[in-house]
């Protein structure tokens, strides 16, 4: 497999616990996964914890054809008890895991596990060099929540030719700021009709500024 004209994807790496079961999620690897279905040379860049999930997630990745030369494994055990936000520390996190709740009305809320494996992605020289060459990169909104995978993705994005941003808004993992710096550099910009004018006011535009035909 050569390197030229392939996407990167990076950001989180997490399964998703819903009443139909337990499912392999995060924004990047859904888009890593369709991409590679769709023919695309596609690598994934994350990171997930020493343990069966961490393990399974590379796992199912390799069977769909993503590379996976960038997914960064924790090598230290979980870390037990309390501590600080996500991201905070290095070593020990588990891999990405997420309560999904269903209401009758069918809003769903999410409950992340943190810190989490793929808050503390690391700026390693070979995902630097993956961006710098890659034809566009894609990530996420919710990777900004945490402060080392966020400087991570500050420093080496800016490599990027073109770049994706996927507006995933997760109450309370919304960091403003970062958001709006990320979206205001994007080539494209993917996010739903409820993010549209959230956004719109990060970025501090007027409600009639934003166009009806804005994906």
């Amino acid at each position: 497999k050569t390197m030229s004209g392939f996407v990167v994807c990076l950001g989180e790496t997490l399964f998703d616990s819903t009443p139909a079961g337990i499912f392999l999620g995060g924004a990047p690897g859904n888009v890593a996964v369709h991409l590679s279905q769709l023919g695309a040379k596609v690598e994934f860049a994350s990171r997930v914890g020493d343990d069966l999930l961490g393990r399974e997630a590379r796992r199912r990745l390799s069977s769909y054809g993503v590379g996976v030369s960038l997914l960064q494994s924790e090598t230290t055990p979980p870390r037990s008890g309390g501590g600080g936000g996500a991201g905070d520390g290095p070593g020990g996190c588990e891999t990405g895991f997420v309560l999904c709740e269903i209401a009758p009305n069918g809003d769903a809320t999410y409950t992340f596990n943190e810190p989490a494996a793929w808050d503390v992605l690391a700026a390693e020289p070979a995902l630097l060099s993956a961006v710098a060459a890659a034809r566009c990169v894609v990530h996420g909104s919710l990777a900004l929540r945490a402060p080392v995978t966020r400087s991570t993705l500050v420093s080496v994005v800016g490599a990027a030719k073109r770049r994706v941003f996927d507006v995933n808004l997760r109450p309370p993992h919304v960091d403003e700021p970062a958001i709006a710096s990320a979206a205001a550099g994007a080539w494209l910009i993917k996010l739903n009709d409820d993010e549209l004018p959230e956004l719109a006011r990060m970025l501090g535009l007027e409600a009639g500024a934003v166009g009806d035909d804005a994906a």
